[in-house]
């Protein structure tokens, strides 16, 4: 019973979270509409995966997987722990290659950054608190994928800046993240349940880093607009000087 209440408070928090987030000005107050299409997704990514923590039929479904897994997949495929950062490293190639994305490479950075944090607290508070054993019994941190997660950031992170290009890029990196969630399912170290919850928890932290970086980046620029700094060079004839005079 605590686990599904702490996985429901958490779902809760990550539905509520998206609605909205404030921009304090000094004489106004906006609020960021997000549309909750882009969320349905994700969320029921995730809801699936709260309600099979202790749903007998999903449990079972679970279990039925990992038999036909065990009855036909006998050796592990290692790609799993490379892939998860494959979309991420598309986006700086292509980055190196001259292809324009929507942000340069130091506002990617920022946001890739922003979202993996929030996807690192969000992965390993649930590990480390719900404790879910793996399929292979090696521990009890199974719940939610950590792997898929970051492949999913990653994808999203790739889709976001590069989809704009080609409608192949955007397949391409949920075709990498997914490959991802599946290896880890074939190769013993996650249940359904796990990866649909990477999923839904990676997709979802990109877009939240994302709601991040605007924020700071839009508090930087409204800081600058009102700034009364100035820099003036100046030359002094009479004494042959050169210099620069500070106003704050």
């Amino acid at each position: 019973m605590q686990k599904r209440i702490f996985a429901i408070i958490l779902l809760f928090f990550l539905i509520t979270s998206i609605f909205g987030i404030d921009i304090k000005s000094d004489s106004l107050k906006t609020v960021q509409t997000i549309s909750l299409n882009n969320y349905i997704l994700p969320i029921g990514l995730i809801g699936y995966s709260a309600i099979g923590i202790n749903n007998k039929e999903l449990r079972k479904f679970n279990h039925q997987i990992r038999t036909e897994v065990e009855n036909n997949f006998h050796k592990k495929i290692p790609l799993d722990d490379y892939l998860q950062y494959s979309p991420a490293m598309v986006v700086y190639s292509l980055d190196l290659i001259g292809m324009k994305g929507k942000h340069n490479i130091l506002d990617q950075t920022k946001i890739y950054l922003y979202s993996s944090i929030v996807m690192g607290i969000a992965v390993n508070s649930l590990k480390y608190t719900l404790k879910y054993p793996r399929p292979d019994g090696s521990s009890k941190n199974s719940l939610p994928s950590g792997h898929t997660a970051t492949a999913f950031v990653s994808a999203e992170f790739l889709s976001s800046e590069f989809s704009n290009q080609s409608k192949l890029i955007s397949f391409a990196s949920y075709f990498m993240a997914s490959s991802v969630a599946t290896l880890r399912i074939l190769n013993h170290r996650h249940w359904l349940t796990d990866v649909t919850a990477g999923a839904g928890i990676g997709i979802i932290s990109y877009k939240l880093g994302n709601m991040v970086f605007e924020k700071f980046e839009n508090k930087k620029k409204r800081n600058l607009a009102n700034s009364n700094f100035s820099l003036i060079p100046f030359y002094d004839v009479y004494n042959q000087k050169l210099g620069l005079a500070l106003n704050f």
